[in-house]
């Protein structure tokens, strides 16, 4: 080739090469350019295609042409410059600076979570986070920086017990403070995936569907989209607020546009918050209605035509609680529904297929591993007989009596153990809890006949990562979480059935529920709970033991006994209206102070001894009796070698007297410690004495006194 021909190529390359990056360069300069810092996470390891479909991939997708997003994501980097791999070293690092962004998106701190970096180096997190921002605002001091709160770590990480969840949890508590120190925008990648393990295949790596999540929360902070005004799904015609000083009515729109509530000719305005959020409190507001409600913002205006203001009461548990209305044994209750002038109100939570014996199908598995297996609304009056029969009778007497409205939100699943209501934070912050999470469909934490069931709904999808509403914390993050924050008087709670097989373990769960419910009301919560009933189950005599001692021993959890309620053979005995009304009863004396109601049937107080008798010390609602009028039943000595002794009891006022048998060295005193007693021994309340069970001694024995 003729050199001078060489050279003029050689030269029109270069130009052109200089002509290309001039008008990229001018092309990014009439964009929004947006840099994504961070480690494996941001960098969309495990994800095929991840230039496109990482979480900036994504981003970009969403953002569209006005804005140009870069991923300069490195594997494996830590925050902090001790750590074994600080991004501060990383080539990528340096791109990102040469790239001048608009906005940065920082996402670092999984790494550090390594044994190698937090425990030496933690002092030096928020310092090395300052230098980082720092060195970012040296390069363009109008950057506009959004601070990530990490992604998840699911407690299959091999190293999630032995240091990375308290050290994940202690860094995400940093991070904010950083941005609040540095006036920094916080973006959460914590929440959103928390309640989706399924998500993050290897427990740390969001897959496809994580990363969309996480790039649809970082458009809305980049662009303040969150979507529009709503009001929270709650509220629709029909429903109930709790009445009190303050009536809040909450939803979401776009940060600074304003929101106006007008309700009972009160009128409150607010401003969207920076995380798509508003909340309105009305003082002054009457019980009553219905009310219409009017709702105005630049982005829409919604108008309701019936709200009431009463009593506002969650009714959680398993089938008992679940059971309907219209099966339960006073029939007359749901045909007479129509004629009734108000009868109380139900936000339900309503699976979308039954919860049988049937393998479920495509559409229903997608729905559960969404999140979206119930369907919550208010019922119609003609839905009702569909309702809780306990909560039903529960929510109709404390209307009749203290003649205002009252809300039911329920939220019951037939079988559903404890475990699933708690929330997954409460599961893996605990030693031993958190190993129900590992494998947990063929865990021995979960009771044989739940596993069953799970088989029998997943089929051929049991094996895979596809969920279940009785994976633990699944009706925690697709129920109770929907009505975080929402006002509600207490609690009523009627399950245990499929948990009788460790009652240890469920005294545990339940401290767990008590203190889960506290954080999603914002409040310490009374809670009514309902004594599993008589039935030919021999392990429900000791479940029964655990209820009466977590009742004794939890402040605001109180106890009624169902033990005359039952079924031999039937685990769903009929009569919900006696539960529901004996749970009402316990409710308007200790919650709303009218003592002329019942809490409980005679309660024992404390046994004296001395060779040749016992004396049972009761407190009793008027008069200690028997329903038939004969001898008390199911009273019974446990002697030596665990032999059993019928005894004989005489009722005096509110004590009973019972003679020893000379022959034997009583050892233990047994009432109604079977699992299907017939006991009769009652007072003027009507409800039945519970079962119990005391080592006895030559010395007075001490009962736990009853808290009124």
């Amino acid at each position: 080739m003729n050199p001078n021909v060489a050279e003029n190529a050689l030269r029109k390359f270069f130009l052109m090469a200089w002509f290309s990056c001039f008008f990229i360069q001018a092309g990014l300069a009439q964009k929004i350019k947006v840099a994504c810092i961070g480690d494996s996470v941001t960098f969309g390891f495990g994800i095929d295609s991840r230039n496109r479909l990482s979480y900036p991939g994504q981003l970009q997708d969403l953002l569209g042409d006005n804005y140009a997003v870069s991923n300069f994501g490195k594997n494996g980097t830590t925050l902090l410059r001790n750590g074994h791999n600080p991004y501060f070293k990383t080539e990528e690092f340096k791109q990102a600076l040469a790239f001048r962004p608009d906005v940065v998106v920082i996402h670092l701190g999984l790494n550090d979570t390594d044994p190698r970096n937090w425990p030496s180096y933690q002092s030096e997190f928020e310092q090395d986070y300052a230098a980082l921002i720092d060195t970012l605002k040296q390069i363009n001091p109008a950057t506009r920086i959004l601070l990530a709160e990490l992604s998840p770590i699911f407690s299959g990480h091999p190293r999630f017990k032995s240091g990375t969840r308290d050290w994940h949890k202690e860094i995400r508590l940093k991070i904010r403070k950083v941005a609040t120190d540095h006036e920094l925008e916080l973006v959460d990648f914590f929440a959103p995936l928390h309640s989706r393990p399924d998500l993050l295949p290897d427990q740390l790596h969001p897959n496809v569907e994580g990363a969309r999540i996480l790039s649809q929360a970082v458009y809305s902070k980049i662009t303040g989209d969150f979507g529009g005004f709503q009001l929270d799904k709650f509220f629709q015609n029909g429903a109930v607020i709790q009445q009190s000083e303050k009536v809040w009515f909450f939803g979401k729109g776009n940060p600074e546009d304003t929101v106006q509530v007008d309700f009972q000719e009160k009128k409150g305005l607010t401003r969207v918050d920076q995380n798509g959020k508003w909340m309105v409190a009305l003082e002054g507001i009457k019980a009553g209605g219905p009310f219409p409600l009017k709702i105005e913002s630049p982005k829409g205006k919604m108008t309701l035509d019936s709200l009431w203001v009463g009593e506002v009461w969650l009714a959680m548990g398993q089938s008992n609680m679940d059971w309907p209305l219209s099966q339960s044994n006073d029939g007359t209750a749901a045909a007479n529904l129509s004629s009734e002038k108000d009868p109380p109100h139900f936000y339900t939570f309503r699976p979308q297929v039954p919860m049988d014996q049937l393998p479920w199908d495509e559409e229903t598995l997608k729905a559960v591993q969404n999140l979206d297996f119930f369907e919550e609304k208010w019922l119609s009056v003609e839905e009702l007989p569909n309702a809780s029969g306990v909560a039903y009778f529960f929510g109709k007497r404390l209307q009749e009596t203290l003649e205002v409205p009252v809300g039911i939100i329920q939220i019951s699943v037939g079988g559903a153990p404890i475990e699933s209501f708690l929330s997954r934070a409460s599961i893996e912050q605990d030693d031993l809890l958190v190993d129900m999470l590992k494998d947990w469909k063929k865990s021995d934490f979960i009771m044989p006949w739940v596993r069953s069931r799970v088989a029998e709904n997943l089929g051929d999808q049991f094996e895979s990562p596809q969920r279940h509403p009785f994976e633990p914390a699944y009706l925690h993050e697709s129920m109770l979480s929907q009505v975080r924050n929402i006002p509600i008087k207490g609690v009523i709670w009627y399950q245990g059935e499929s948990n009788v097989h460790h009652p240890d373990l469920y005294r545990t769960m339940f401290e767990k529920l008590r203190k889960d419910l506290q954080e999603v009301f914002g409040k310490t919560l009374p809670i009514f709970t309902v004594q599993l009933p008589g039935m030919s189950r021999p392990e429900w005599p000791y479940f029964r033991e655990i209820q009466e001692e977590l009742a004794n021993d939890l402040t605001d959890v109180y106890l009624i006994s169902s033990i005359d309620l039952g079924d031999s053979l039937d685990v769903h005995p009929r009569n919900k209206k006696e539960v529901g009304l004996r749970l009402a009863s316990q409710a308007l004396h200790l919650t709303y102070g009218l003592k002329k109601f019942p809490i409980h049937g005679p309660k024992l107080l404390s046994i004296s001894q001395d060779r040749n008798q016992l004396v049972l010390y009761f407190e009793a609602f008027g008069k200690l009796q028997t329903r038939d009028n004969q001898p008390i039943t199911e009273l019974e000595i446990i002697a030596s070698k665990g032999r059993k002794i019928p005894i004989v009891g005489k009722i005096e006022g509110n004590h009973i007297f019972i003679p020893l048998p000379h022959e034997v060295e009583a050892e233990e005193i047994w009432f109604g410690f079977s699992p299907f007693p017939r006991i009769n021994l009652t007072d003027e309340s009507g409800w039945p004495a519970a079962p119990f069970r005391f080592e006895l001694t030559q010395k007075p024995i001490p009962c736990l006194t009853p808290r009124l």
